[in-house]
C-alpha cells in the first residue's frame, strides 16, 4: 500500500492554497456521482443568496412594470430620499429596468 503523501491544498498562514495538480487527481478519481454531489456542495450558498436576492428585488421588478404601463422614461425620477449624510439619492426608471432584466436571468 502506498504511504498517502499530505496534501498540498488547504489554508497556509491565512490563505488558501490550492495545488491544482493534486485537486485534478481528486477531481478525477470520483465517480460522476460524487463530482455532482461535490458541485452542488460547492454552488450551494451561492444559489441560496441569489435566490434570496430574487425574492428581495421581486418588488421593484413590478414596479418596473407598473412604470411602463404608465409610459415613464429610462431617465424619470420615480423615488427620491435623503441618505443619513442629506445627500439625495435617486432612483429613475433606468434602475428599475436593469433590477427587472437581471431578474429575467436563469440562476443555473
Amino acid at each position: 500500500m502506498p504511504i498517502k503523501q499530505p496534501m498540498n491544498t488547504g489554508i497556509k498562514e491565512g490563505k488558501v492554497v490550492i495545488d491544482f495538480a493534486e485537486a485534478d487527481a481528486l477531481w478525477n478519481g470520483m465517480s460522476m456521482e460524487q463530482q455532482h454531489e461535490a458541485m452542488c456542495i460547492m454552488f450551494e450558498p451561492i444559489m441560496n443568496k441569489a435566490t434570496a436576492m430574487q425574492r428581495a428585488l421581486k418588488p421593484f421588478s413590478e414596479m418596473a412594470g407598473e412604470l411602463f404601463a404608465q409610459n415613464y422614461d429610462a431617465g424619470d425620477v420615480v423615488l427620491t430620499c435623503r441618505a443619513p449624510d442629506g445627500k439625495a439619492v435617486k432612483l429613475d426608471f433606468g434602475d428599475f429596468l436593469v433590477v427587472r432584466d437581471a431578474l429575467d436571468q436563469p440562476l443555473t
